[in-house]
């Protein structure tokens, strides 16, 4: 058990990224700040008109998001993927064409389909994220730091072992200068299976309890 620093904002860790819906289900019209080594903006969500506090166990590793957004917890979304050379910072949710849904046989789908998610996501810089007043979730993967990354590029990723405490710091510093979170959620990315464990076992304990220091620097101690 990883002792957890004090934070004055609610935080929650979780072993798969889907478990972390629960946790959101409080939240209506968020901007999400996600990072992440993955976008997981898949769909074919089951659809069900009343969600209950054991839904997201319906949910997938890749389609939480399309859930978030059809039933309004999130409006809008904002993704760094730390591994990236480039740490591209991508707004996936001004253009509202993008962040669209519809129910059809029974399962939540984007309107424009997954794959179409490239022609509208837009690069941005720091200093182009727009909070609102609504509410602010800062959703953290532990892969977009540290990832068992299959068959990575290494011409467009860093080793994903390596010197993740760096972009750790990286990342901190970007998240310092954002408004204060309502709710943090940090995912382990530890699947049973072999092949749903992104982050290193040998090294999530050690990126977990890192992070968590950091968190707790910029939000900690009544701040």
């Amino acid at each position: 058990m990883i002792s957890q620093p004090a934070l004055t904002i609610p935080t929650y860790v979780t072993e798969m990224h889907n478990e972390n819906f629960r946790y959101w289900m409080q939240l209506r019209n968020a901007t999400m700040f996600r990072i992440d080594a993955h976008d997981d903006f898949s769909d074919y969500v089951p659809y069900q008109e009343v969600i209950d506090g054991k839904y997201y166990r319906r949910l997938t590793i890749g389609n939480f998001n399309c859930a978030a957004v059809h039933y309004g917890i999130v409006s809008n979304i904002y993704w760094l993927n730390p591994l990236k050379k480039t740490r591209n910072l991508y707004d996936m949710g001004s253009n509202k064409d993008s962040l669209r849904t519809f129910v059809g046989g029974g399962y939540i789908k984007w309107v424009n389909g997954w794959c179409r998610f490239k022609d509208y996501r837009r690069i941005i810089d720091e200093d182009q994220i727009r909070l609102s007043q609504n509410p602010f979730l800062l959703d953290i993967d532990l892969d977009g730091f540290c990832c068992i990354e299959r068959g990575y590029d290494a011409q467009n990723f860093h080793h994903p072992n390596h010197g993740w405490e760096q972009r750790v710091d990286e990342t901190a510093e970007l998240v310092r200068g954002l408004k204060r979170p309502d709710v943090i959620t940090i995912t382990r990315s530890q699947g049973e299976a072999d092949y749903l464990q992104y982050v290193p076992p040998g090294l999530v304990d050690d990126v977990q309890a890192y992070t968590l220091e950091k968190l707790a620097e910029i939000y900690g101690g009544g701040r």
